[in-house]
């Protein structure tokens, strides 16, 4: 029975110390994300681009893991009720939006 115990603390020290060792080491080497520069998410928008705040959203989300990354919206083709002033108001809404810009 003694073995059997003497067994179960030795795994269980042994998990204890990688644990340790792993977070130590994650902790040193992996101090900060490192930015990409010049990482452009690039968004066209088509026709009246009526999934364009959910796509948004979604680079916002990826955006969030890409330190440094700015989102660009294309206009590839918008129809004029789409124009770019009311996508503009539009992205506005979205709550603490980053560094964006629109291209033509």
């Amino acid at each position: 029975m003694t073995l059997l115990q003497d067994g179960c603390i030795a795994f269980l020290a042994a998990v204890g110390l990688t644990t340790v060792v792993w977070l130590a080491a994650g902790a040193i080497f992996h101090a900060g994300r490192p930015a990409i520069p010049g990482l452009l998410l690039v968004l066209p928008l088509r026709d009246e681009a009526l999934a364009m705040e959910s796509d948004v959203r979604e680079l916002r989300r990826v955006q969030g893991q890409l330190p440094g990354a700015k989102i660009i919206l294309a206009d590839c083709g918008l129809t004029p009720p789409a124009s770019l002033p009311s996508i503009w108001r539009a992205v506005e809404k979205i709550p603490s939006w980053p560094t964006a810009g629109i291209c033509k």
